[in-house]
C-alpha cells in the first residue's frame, strides 16, 4: 500500500469509529435532530483529529476543527482553520450507504442552506459542485447513489 493508500484508509476508519460512537447498537439509513444541542454535541463528535471536510454553500471546503454555543440564542459556531461561522441550525440530518462507508455524510441545514460534511479522504471531494449544498436531502441522496452505482 502507498503512504496515499494508507492515509486515506486511516481516514475512513477514523470516519467510521465517528460514526459508530454516534450509533454504538445499530447505524441507521439516515437519522435526523433538530435540537441545537443535539447538533452540537454530534458535531463535536466528528471533530476528531481532521477526519472531516465541511463543504460551506459558497463552495468553500474546509475541516471542522470545533463547534460551540454562540452569544445569540439557538445559534451554534462552525470553527475552521479559516474562521468561525454563526449559523442558526434547523436541523442535522445523517445519510448512511453501507457498501460505500466513506459516502455517508451529514448534512447540517440552516433556513437557507446546507452545508455538507464528510469524510475528509472521501471521494465525495472529486465530484464535489456547489450546487449540491442546495440539492433538496432527496436530490442529493440520488445523486450519491448514482455516483457510487446503488439502487
Amino acid at each position: 500500500m502507498s503512504n496515499k493508500e494508507i492515509k486515506i484508509s486511516k481516514n475512513i476508519q477514523q470516519w467510521e469509529e465517528r460514526i459508530i460512537e454516534i450509533f454504538p447498537r445499530a447505524i441507521p439509513d439516515k437519522c435526523i435532530w433538530k435540537n441545537e444541542i443535539d447538533i452540537l454535541n454530534i458535531l463535536f463528535t466528528l471533530c476528531y483529529k481532521n477526519s472531516n471536510n465541511i463543504f460551506y454553500p459558497n463552495g468553500q471546503v474546509s475541516n471542522l476543527y470545533g463547534v460551540d454555543f454562540a452569544k445569540e440564542d439557538k445559534y451554534i459556531e462552525l470553527i475552521t482553520e479559516d474562521s468561525v461561522n454563526t449559523i442558526k441550525p434547523n436541523r442535522l440530518s445523517f445519510h448512511f450507504y453501507d457498501n460505500a462507508f466513506s459516502w455517508s455524510y451529514f448534512r447540517l441545514e440552516t433556513e437557507d442552506s446546507a452545508f455538507l460534511i464528510f469524510a475528509r479522504e472521501s471521494a465525495f471531494k472529486r465530484v464535489y459542485n456547489k450546487d449540491f449544498n442546495y440539492f433538496s436531502e432527496e436530490e442529493l441522496s440520488k445523486k450519491i447513489k448514482d455516483l457510487i452505482g446503488i439502487e
